[in-house]
């Protein structure tokens, strides 16, 4: 009951921090808190955890499979990539676009929940968002511990076979080979 009293006064809060919007200069700036600035700051929160995972993707793939990934054309995939997260974290987020309405009080506006967002489908949005949220901050650590686990792995390989390597030729061989695999 506390944390909800607490959302509630925050949320109050934040509508009554909006009334200052005078409607002879500031209807774009209302327009910007109403329409933008909730999917904006959503959809950075949602990238802010796929992208981390984009990364991580790129880098397990240079580890387990190097020369693919040096014979690929790595601008597209990273694209593509970062395509999918901005699409995903603006495709959860786009809702919000119709959480407030503008309204005219006086000199000023305000900012008053619309009369969509009492609806059933603001709130599936927002389970949906969250449960994306979730699963990838699930997957960002698993896949993490793994890409660790990969990349120790390919280290003990690279230091036995430089413990085999007799001369100092074979030895500059290897490295240039290792070199050329991880860039």
């Amino acid at each position: 009951m506390i944390v909800n009293d607490t959302f509630l006064t925050l949320a109050v809060a934040a509508v009554n921090l909006s009334r200052w919007i005078d409607t002879s200069t500031n209807y774009s700036y209302a327009w910007f808190l109403a329409r933008i600035h909730k999917v904006w700051s959503n959809s950075a929160m949602t990238i802010s955890i796929l992208l981390p995972i984009a990364v991580v993707g790129d880098r397990l793939f240079r580890l387990k499979k190097p020369i693919a990934y040096k014979n690929i054309n790595r601008n597209k995939h990273q694209f593509i990539a970062v395509s999918v997260c901005i699409f995903l974290s603006l495709a959860t987020s786009i809702h919000d676009a119709y959480r407030y309405e503008i309204v005219q009080t006086g000199e000023f506006y305000s900012l008053p929940p619309s009369q969509f967002s009492a609806l059933l489908f603001f709130a599936v949005c927002s389970q949906i968002r969250n449960a994306v949220r979730i699963v990838a901050s699930i997957l960002l650590l698993f896949s993490t511990i793994y890409l660790i686990y990969v990349y120790k792995t390919f280290m003990k390989k690279s230091n036995a076979i430089k413990r085999s390597v007799t001369s100092k030729d074979e030895l500059k061989k290897h490295e240039k080979q290792e070199r050329t695999l991880l860039l």
